[in-house]
């Protein structure tokens, strides 16, 4: 059988156009599964900023609420923003044809998303047992930076259409 697949590879191989095809599909495809992760990251650090929240209510702190609550927010709307992009994109790909370089770009803002929830998500975990260790501030400037990314994402999308 292993066989018959590399016939058929070789042969698709031949295929004028085939080969770009194939690596546009395949990045489309690792761009839909890298937004699935960030969405599902930003899903965890949602919760972790919930408990946090829920600790310093708990503890009658209510200035980390507020700052907790601010930043729970902007990752929820972050979440959201993604989610509805999963839906999205792949018309965007398939319609427009877009080219390789314009998908790894793309992919390149993922990583970026994925290493800025990381980082949230750190701060949360960090300060859960201790409301008031809470890096608000730093965690304001993440939520920023991680609509900037994602606008830039938009943005590069736009500009190719």
């Amino acid at each position: 059988m292993s066989n018959e697949n590399s016939l058929v590879q070789v042969l698709l191989d031949k295929i004028p156009g085939f080969g770009a095809y194939r690596e546009a599909t395949r990045l489309r495809d690792d761009d839909l599964e890298a937004r699935k992760f960030v969405a599902m990251r930003l899903a965890e650090c949602k919760g972790n900023l919930d408990r946090l929240a829920a600790q310093a209510v708990k503890g009658l702190l209510l200035d980390e609420v507020v700052e907790i609550e601010n930043v729970r927010a902007d990752v929820d709307r972050g979440r959201s923003r993604i989610e509805n992009a999963i839906a999205g994109y792949r018309s965007v790909w398939e319609s427009r044809g877009a080219s390789v370089e314009l998908i790894q770009d793309a992919l390149q803002i993922d990583h970026a998303l994925v290493s800025i929830v990381d980082r949230m998500d750190a701060a949360a975990r960090e300060s859960i047992g201790n409301p008031k260790a809470f890096d608000a501030t730093t965690s304001r400037e993440l939520a920023r930076e991680l609509h900037a990314q994602i606008d830039r994402r938009e943005q590069l999308l736009d500009a190719d259409s």
